[in-house]
């Protein structure tokens, strides 16, 4: 029997992190993984939306329709995008956050 080879064109599924030592949070990282794409594309849409005004993890979780103690599905699309360079945390803060803007506001903004 030969077994199916993976779509060699098809983008690698991202990386989701877990928790190591715990069953459950491999499980859940495992669930997500598939849907980690989008949920980043939405995140970084959201920020686009806000322009020179920016926005904080705990509005950008309210404008996607994630409850505020979803915030850390945020942090981890938010690190993602600033790894890639296409988001930057600002040295403005709003009700205690920092806020942030896609690369391009910040190039515009002089950050």
């Amino acid at each position: 029997m030969i077994a199916a080879q993976p779509d060699l064109f098809a983008p690698p599924l991202p990386a989701v992190p877990y928790q190591r030592k715990s069953p459950t949070s491999r499980a859940a990282a495992d669930r997500e993984r598939p849907h980690a794409n989008n949920h980043e594309r939405d995140v970084f849409n959201a920020i686009a939306a806000a322009g020179e005004h920016g926005i904080t993890r705990k509005e950008l979780a309210a404008e996607i329709g994630w409850a505020e103690n979803q915030q850390n599905r945020i942090t981890g699309r938010v690190a993602s995008l600033i790894a890639k360079g296409s988001v930057v945390e600002t040295e403005r803060r709003r009700d205690g956050s920092r806020v942030l803007v896609t690369a391009g506001v910040a190039a515009r903004m002089g950050l």
